[in-house]
């Protein structure tokens, strides 16, 4: 099947062999704006991680994660939507993502329970 990966949705895609499906022309790798994505991505996530850890002493466990999760979702779409638009969240399985959003639920709020019940140096030790 040389470069080229069947869908079982519909037609046949590129691989990530170097062609931009959206575009259909040839994507160039660029390392350092990666590591730059990545360094952001870390310093984001800690900031994250340190946020819902100081929020938990004050508001509910509930209530912070809905907001980690609201933002998230307007943080995400604001990168996804004006590149994809809204076809980025069309599924062809909603029991899949359906599961995936229940574990990723769960996991979140046991992350937070866990932050509401260690002290905030214990916290910071365990995620470094």
């Amino acid at each position: 099947m040389d470069d080229q990966a069947v869908d079982k949705r519909g037609p046949k895609l590129r691989t990530a062999g170097g062609i931009d499906r959206k575009q259909g022309r040839a994507r160039s790798d660029d390392v350092p704006h990666g590591i730059v994505c990545m360094v952001i991505a870390t310093i984001l996530f800690a900031g994250a991680s340190a946020a819902s850890k100081w929020l938990v002493g004050i508001y509910p466990v509930g209530e912070v994660l809905c907001l980690r999760s609201f933002a998230s979702l307007i943080a995400g779409a604001a990168m996804i939507l004006p590149v994809s638009g809204l076809s980025a969240f069309v599924t062809h399985r909603p029991r899949d993502h359906l599961a995936r959003g229940l574990s990723q639920a769960v996991s979140q709020l046991c992350l937070l329970l866990a932050f509401s019940l260690m002290p905030l140096a214990g916290a910071v030790d365990h995620l470094a």
